[in-house]
């Protein structure tokens, strides 16, 4: 026995928009940044030399020349990110495709990716594939105190400032 069909609904039930329209194109979302990558656009990251790398899965054939090398980050531009690979070269690589690179050792530079420390740069002291102790490169060294742990996945690497 066939399960009863759902009716079509009547053509005044159909609202005006485009996506109802078999025809229509796809939606244009260039204006909008992922929500997964707001914090690339961030104005707390201007200026910040923030190392990228191409994602692990779901990438286009025209940016898997880069998928071994670290991209530094340069500016956002609408949904793509400006990057700087081999010194001169940039590239516009959309942000969906680009994760930051996580710091694998001591004494790396990072920043925050969330939060109220966000864009402010640390120097890892200690580290784990979980968390890491870190330190305002700002402060003092003898001030102990403001040391702190955070999760590893929430850091980015940098490069140094120029």
């Amino acid at each position: 026995m066939d399960a009863p069909k759902t009716p079509m609904p009547c053509i005044e039930e159909i609202p005006a928009s485009p996506s109802w329209d078999p025809l229509s194109g796809m939606p244009n979302h260039t204006n909008d940044i992922d929500s997964a990558y707001y914090w690339l656009a961030d104005e707390r990251f201007q200026g910040r030399r923030i190392c990228l790398k191409i994602a692990e899965s779901n990438v286009p054939i025209e940016y898997m020349m880069y998928k071994d090398r670290t991209l530094e980050f340069v500016k956002p531009q609408g949904n793509t990110a400006v990057v700087r690979f081999n010194l001169r070269e940039k590239k516009n690589i959309p942000m969906q495709y680009l994760e930051p690179v996580a710091p694998d050792m001591e004494r790396t530079l990072v920043t925050v990716i969330s939060g109220d420390r966000m864009g402010k740069i640390f120097r890892v002291l200690t580290y784990s594939a979980h968390e890491c102790k870190l330190r305002d490169i700002s402060i003092h060294p003898i001030r102990k105190k403001d040391d702190f742990m955070i999760e590893t996945q929430n850091l980015v690497q940098v490069y140094p400032s120029k």
